[in-house]
């Protein structure tokens, strides 16, 4: 995903302002200064309100704004928490100080969907290891699913308890259904399809985690467990797919989105 090996040709400053980069260039640079306008006025122009929901969405349970800063504390939560897990994964081969950055630097660039890592080889020497590839994963969806969903997905869950329960958003079971799909399928044709191949080495289990890290990194991240430039044509035509779909409106990452498969589609 990058032309120069970060982790050993930049310096930890260099390394600083790349992940500075891809946190303002994964949460929206509008985003952004529409945060610091709102914070220092303490309220949202229509001009303002409008853009929030063209980029973000519209929810019919939350203002613009509420749902700015709820934009801003679901990432650094969610990256906090990715980052923490990954340096406990990083800890058992590096020192304390170095996971922790090794853990912050791919937590943010996992929900981010940039694809940018420290190490030369991206993610394969970590093959193996069901929790850095669990953990990455889930990054790289919650970071393709959209704010406006992770929103109301949150919502739905603090309102479990409640009669009569409180049901998802349109978009968001459509969002759900579609990434959910589209990994499931995705994963079964590349196993299937590098049957004999590259990712196909190791036990069964080995080779369905490689099929669907591959799978959920292809649509919105860029991260391998596998080199790329061994996979079959036709497991790089089903990636090319999925690179094409991308993610969901409002979230960190491209593609024409899983909203406009789905309306293709019905």
């Amino acid at each position: 995903m990058s032309v120069r090996d970060i982790g050993t040709e930049f310096a930890f400053f260099g390394q600083v302002i790349i992940l500075v980069l891809i946190q303002i260039g994964g949460l929206g640079i509008l985003t952004f200064s529409n945060l610091v306008l709102f914070l220092q006025t303490g309220r949202m122009t229509l001009q303002q309100r409008e853009f929030v929901h063209e980029t973000i969405g519209a929810s019919p349970y939350m203002s613009a704004s509420r749902l700015l800063l709820r934009v801003i504390i679901y990432a650094l939560v969610i990256e906090a928490a990715g980052s923490l897990a990954l340096t406990a994964c990083f800890a058992r081969d590096y020192p304390i100080s170095q996971a922790l950055w090794l853990g912050t630097f791919h937590a943010v660039s996992a929900f981010c969907n940039a694809g940018l890592g420290l190490f030369s080889d991206s993610l394969a020497r970590y093959r193996g290891d069901i929790f850095v590839n669990v953990i990455t994963m889930t990054l790289i969806v919650l970071g393709g699913l959209g704010f406006l969903v992770l929103s109301d997905v949150g919502a739905w869950i603090r309102a479990i308890r409640r009669r009569p329960r409180r049901h998802f958003l349109y978009q968001t079971r459509v969002v759900l259904l579609t990434s959910g799909a589209l990994v499931l399928a995705g994963a079964a044709a590349i196993l299937l399809l590098e049957s004999g191949g590259t990712a196909s080495t190791g036990s069964l289990a080995q080779r369905m985690m490689n099929s669907v890290f591959l799978s959920v990194t292809s649509r919105t991240a860029g991260f391998n467990t596998v080199p790329t430039g061994h996979l079959s044509n036709g497991t790089l035509f089903v990636v090319i797919l999925l690179m094409a779909v991308g993610g969901s409106p409002g979230s960190t990452a491209g593609g024409v989105k899983t909203t406009t498969l789905a309306t293709l589609f019905a």
